[in-house]
């Protein structure tokens, strides 16, 4: 996985550099490249910033990026959000949310809010395909 959204003039990555395996562990990384002009300047701020994950998006408001949701290990979906002013330092924003947990969802920012829409919950054997819409006003 990689989620990639631009913070206060920086570029941040949020993935995997490992081929993601649900058999095993997975190493995620936050790496931040800050307003260089050549692509090559990045640094890894943060190892196991958060659960590894994949399916997740990532949004940015008022000058903070949020992760939402995912898919990880052994296929859970949780119902969590996770924020940082600067790409390297995670924190639960919502370590539970009123949405059921999901992947591979719509996240985009509207009127202030984040709103996430859709996405597929796990471990539903088979998944189960979601049509809601959800928005979130942080603090």
């Amino acid at each position: 996985m990689s989620l990639y959204a631009s913070l206060d003039h920086s570029l941040v990555d949020i993935g995997s550099p490992a081929k993601l395996d649900f058999a095993g562990p997975v190493s995620l990384m936050a790496w931040v490249r800050p307003g260089a002009t050549d692509g090559s300047s990045w640094r890894c701020e943060q190892e196991q910033a958060f659960p590894p994950r994949f399916g997740a998006s990532a949004v940015v408001l008022g000058g903070r990026m949020y992760v939402l949701g995912g898919v990880e290990a052994g296929a859970s979906t949780p119902a969590d959000m996770h924020g940082s002013d600067d790409g390297g330092t995670w924190t639960p924003v919502a370590p539970t949310s009123p949405w059921a947990g999901r992947e591979q969802q719509g996240g985009s920012v509207v009127g202030g809010r984040i709103v996430i829409c859709g996405g597929v919950t796990r471990p539903a054997n088979p998944p189960r395909d979601l049509d809601d819409v959800w928005t979130f006003t942080p603090l």
